[in-house]
């Protein structure tokens, strides 16, 4: 079972009885007050051997009086003390109740779900060693009554913050933002899927849409949806896109062609090199182009480099610089269109 370095209660002679295990609170360090938060308190896997030879006597009269187990739940433990020589009674648990629930089984709930873990590997490697713990279908109800809406509250009130903060520093009305959509399973098959736009200026992700499947035709018209509610909500908030940064979605394209005319598209880099990379593999392949293999990475790094060295977006600079590679592969070094004329590298080394 998991315990606590702090134990509950009012009675001074368990911390007295304890203090291998804690610090007596009438001798602790005041500087030191995690142990007051169950949140911060440290815990401990403790065998039940030990913790029931702790109540073995009884704290008053000192005679001989074994504590039984009343009740498990969990990570939680309460065991009764009942003296029948003086008569002394008490009822004490390894960690404090929240809402009468267990903090260590709701810790141990948000930790799995925090960490991103399977709960059920993890339960199962605490029942492998016999560990008292929850259910799986006690974590599912711990995820939807305080998890879930505690997660909704921290993000909304960070949301809230990043966009005042936009306001004040009156930089709503020129943002600069990427967009990309996530599905919870690959290929048209998809139930959910989720769309997140981001300020590229300061790096905060300003919101995230979840669209279900069955809110659209189909499941391929979910990012274009989540685009459209994460707009939606900027316009709401009187943020104002300048530039916005997506992948080559078709829907999205026509979309902001259509109703955000003013809008500045652009399409991600890291996209293009993807597809490419995909493409220029399955050419190396062939026989008679097995060559191009060693020219890949490089070929990459050049269309970075078009995207990286033209930061005004003029895309015919682009295309020229994109399509002087030809050249550059063949040692020609000049005249590559109209507006770049030649490559921006200083004088190459004889080969």
């Amino acid at each position: 079972m998991l315990l606590h370095y702090h134990y509950a209660g009012s009675d001074p002679a368990i911390y007295c009885r304890l203090d291998h295990f804690t610090l007596c609170p009438f001798h602790r360090d005041s500087d030191n007050q995690d142990d007051n938060d169950p949140l911060r308190s440290k815990l401990l896997l403790v065998f039940m051997s030990s913790l029931m030879s702790l109540f073995t006597h009884c704290p008053m009269c000192k005679e001989n009086s074994p504590g039984r187990l009343r009740r498990t739940m969990g990570t939680f433990v309460e065991i009764d003390e009942n003296c029948k020589h003086c008569g002394f009674q008490r009822s004490w648990q390894n960690q404090p109740l929240i809402d009468k629930t267990p903090a260590g089984n709701l810790l141990l709930s948000a930790g799995i779900l925090f960490a991103g873990t399977s709960p059920t590997k993890v339960l199962r490697v605490l029942k492998s060693i016999n560990c008292y713990t929850i259910t799986t279908r006690t974590f599912l109800n711990h995820q939807k009554k305080f998890l879930q809406p505690a997660i909704k509250t921290v993000w909304t009130k960070n949301r809230n913050n990043i966009v005042q903060k936009l306001k004040e520093t009156n930089k709503h009305k020129e943002l600069v933002l990427g967009g990309d959509g996530r599905c919870d399973s690959p290929g048209h098959c998809a139930k959910y899927g989720s769309y997140t736009i981001q300020d590229l200026t300061i790096n905060k992700v300003l919101d995230v849409q979840l669209v279900q499947s069955n809110e659209v035709p189909s499941s391929v018209h979910m990012e274009k949806e989540g685009l459209v509610r994460c707009v939606r909500f900027l316009e709401s908030e009187n943020l104002v896109m300048k530039t916005i940064v997506t992948d080559r979605h078709t829907q999205i394209n026509k979309w902001l062609k259509e109703n955000q005319e003013h809008v500045d598209h652009r399409f991600d880099v890291w996209h293009l090199a993807k597809n490419l990379k995909e493409k220029l593999v399955k050419l190396a392949k062939d026989k008679q182009c097995t060559d191009i293999g060693e020219w890949i990475q490089s070929i990459l790094n050049h269309l970075y480099w078009c995207a990286v060295s033209t930061p005004d977006g003029n895309g015919e600079m682009i295309a020229e610089k994109w399509l002087s590679l030809n050249n550059h592969i063949i040692n020609i070094h000049t005249k590559h269109g109209r507006v770049f004329e030649k490559c921006a590298h200083g004088r190459l080394p004889a080969a």
